[in-house]
């Protein structure tokens, strides 16, 4: 049946790509980042379309750097690659701009797709904006034994920090959709549309 799965695999990624594009056109969105393509090496561009009365924000403060970027053929959707990092290779990541992470938000948001291979070695910072200072909300979204950890801090220090934690050890090798969110009040960790774990802070 291998007609049968292509038109399932084509049908699922225009869901997504539709999906992707409201996501992209949200005026609170600030920053979106398609792995997709790596046609521009290891530049990363922000595919935000942002808020156009919002003088202040500009796309391009988003844009960022690919730190020795290693790209696999095997990606979320057939015949799109994606980027994939070493666990051994703390050099590699994705860095912004220090003006853009310095940003206030009362509310976050981070979603993506990763796939994990087994347990990491040690904490795997997926993303994060982790400042000590005491009007600076930071978040930090990781991978440590079997789970994926949200955590959240009104100042950037552990007196104030809660932490979400959801087991995808039976989810190795495969794709994974997730969402950690914030909204000022509680906590969410999703994994694959379904809620892992929640709290509030």
């Amino acid at each position: 049946m291998p007609a049968l799965a292509g038109a399932r695999e084509r049908s699922v990624y225009a869901r997504w790509q539709a999906y992707s594009h409201n996501m992209r056109v949200d005026p609170d969105l600030l920053a979106y980042y398609n792995f997709e393509h790596e046609t521009h090496g290891t530049k990363l561009f922000n595919a935000a379309a942002g808020n156009a009365l919002n003088t202040r924000y500009s796309s391009q403060e988003f844009d960022g750097v690919i730190d020795t970027p290693n790209w696999t053929t095997q990606g979320r959707w057939t015949g799109k690659p994606a980027l994939s990092f070493i666990p051994a290779l703390y050099t590699q990541g994705v860095s912004i701009s220090p003006k853009a992470s310095s940003t206030h938000a009362k509310e976050i948001t981070v979603m993506g797709w990763v796939r994990f291979f087994g347990p990491p070695t040690g904490s795997d910072i997926i993303a994060d904006k982790w400042v000590e200072k005491d009007d600076m909300r930071c978040w930090s979204l990781e991978f440590k034994v079997d789970d994926l950890r949200w955590k959240t801090s009104s100042d950037g220090t552990e007196d104030g920090r809660v932490r979400l934690k959801a087991d995808v050890k039976d989810m190795y090798g495969l794709w994974m959709h997730f969402a950690a969110t914030y909204d000022g009040k509680d906590m969410r960790l999703y994994v694959n549309g379904g809620l892992q774990d929640e709290d509030s802070q």
